[in-house]
């Protein structure tokens, strides 16, 4: 069953946790010599895909069955709102999007499957 209460509140988690990595990227980038373009892209790319990882733990803990299906909709969801505000600012291809989609899909049911495992 799907649960789109549960993925609509990972989602927002997923928005909050990427401002507050966000912010803290900045700190380090502003304050300390980690100020390379590479080294913040890959930083930046390291805290996507932990924030779907997180999201994904989140929604599987909330909902009763399926935690790989609500935790990969909400992974691939989250991954997708990334590509469009990623659109703005950089030229994007289709193998791009279709990895990152992908990886997102993949990393959130990862998430389910250790959200729904690790629900008491």
């Amino acid at each position: 069953m799907i649960n789109n209460m549960v993925i609509l509140k990972g989602l927002v988690l997923g928005v909050i946790l990427l401002v507050l990595f966000g912010a803290i990227s900045s700190f380090f980038a502003t304050f300390t010599s980690f100020n390379q373009p590479s080294q913040i892209d890959t930083v930046l790319f390291i805290f996507n895909y932990l924030t779907i990882l997180i999201i994904g733990i989140y929604t599987a803990k909330k909902v009763e069955i399926n935690g790989w299906l609500n935790g990969g909709i909400t992974g691939l969801i989250f991954s997708l709102l990334i590509i469009i505000i990623g659109a703005f600012s950089q030229d994007l291809n289709f193998v791009n999007i279709f990895l990152y989609a992908g990886s997102g899909l993949l990393l959130g049911m990862l998430g389910g499957v250790i959200g729904i495992n690790l629900k008491s």
